[in-house]
C-alpha cells in the first residue's frame, strides 16, 4: 500500500490523487491549488479530472468570483468510502496504537516514523516502527519477542508492505542522545507517538561537558 497516495491502491491514476486531496480535509480548491497540493500530473490533467468528477456528482463545484473552487460531494453515496481510503495512513496508526495498547508487557515507546509519517511512501516502501523495550525486560524475554514478531506480521496483512522494526532499550537511548546519534535525534523530529510520552525522543539534546585540559 502507498501511505502517500491511499487511492492508488484501486486507481493509480490522477483521479484517485485528486479525490484523495479532496476527501483529506472539508474545504474547497482552486484546480491550481488542488494541483500544487498533489505535486504531480499535469494542470490540464487535473482540470480534465475534475470536470469528469463534478458530472459524476461526487465533486461539487461552485464560483468564487472569477474563479472556480472545487470540493467532496459528502452527500454522495460514493463519498464515504472515497474518505475511508483517504484515511489510510490515520487508520494504520489508530491500528496500531490499539495493538500495541493491548500488549502483556507493554513497551516503554513506541512511534512510527521516516516516510511512513509522510512525504514518499511508496507502495514497496517499509512501515518503519521504533519500539523502546522497559528496563525489566531482556530482550530474549519470550513473550516480548513475541509480540514484536506478531506486529511485524500484522503490519503486512494489514498493509502488504514489510515492516522495518527497530527495537532498543531505555539504556540504548540514552546513550544515542548522549553520542548525539543523528538517526534517534532526527526521529524525535518526524514520528507519531504510538505509545508512551510525546516528548521522550522530542528533547534537546545535551552536550557533554568538556573535559578540562591537562596541565
Amino acid at each position: 500500500m502507498n501511505l502517500s497516495r491511499p487511492l492508488s491502491v484501486v486507481t493509480p491514476t490522477v483521479d484517485g490523487d485528486v479525490l484523495a486531496a479532496l476527501a483529506s480535509v472539508e474545504t474547497s480548491f482552486s484546480g491550481r491549488e488542488l494541483h500544487r497540493i498533489i505535486g504531480r500530473h499535469s494542470q490540464s490533467g487535473v482540470n480534465r479530472v475534475l470536470n469528469r468528477l463534478v458530472r459524476e456528482g461526487i465533486v461539487s463545484r461552485i464560483r468564487v468570483g472569477s474563479a472556480r473552487s472545487y470540493s467532496l460531494n459528502r452527500e454522495h453515496l460514493q463519498a464515504e468510502a472515497i474518505i475511508l481510503l483517504a484515511r489510510a495512513r490515520e487508520r494504520l496508526i489508530e491500528r496500531l496504537s490499539d495493538h500495541i495498547a493491548e500488549w502483556e508487557d507493554a513497551p516503554y515507546f513506541a512511534a512510527m516514523y521516516g516516510s511512513s509519517v509522510g512525504g514518499g511512501h511508496g507502495d514497496e516502501s517499509d512501515v518503519d516502527l521504533i519500539v523502546v523495550r522497559p528496563e525489566t525486560l531482556d530482550e530474549d524475554d519470550e513473550p516480548w519477542s513475541t509480540q514484536l514478531t506478531e506486529l511485524r506480521s500484522a503490519v503486512g496483512r494489514w498493509t502488504g508492505n514489510d515492516c522495518d522494526l527497530i527495537e532498543y532499550s531505555m539504556e540504548e537511548v540514552e546513550e544515542a542522545f548522549a553520542d548525539r546519534d543523528p538517526f534517534i535525534v532526527g526521529i524525535g523530529s518526524r514520528m507519531v507517538l504510538l505509545h508512551g510520552s510525546r516528548t521522550y525522543l522530542h528533547r534537546p539534546v545535551r552536550r557533554r561537558p568538556r573535559r578540562a585540559a591537562h596541565a
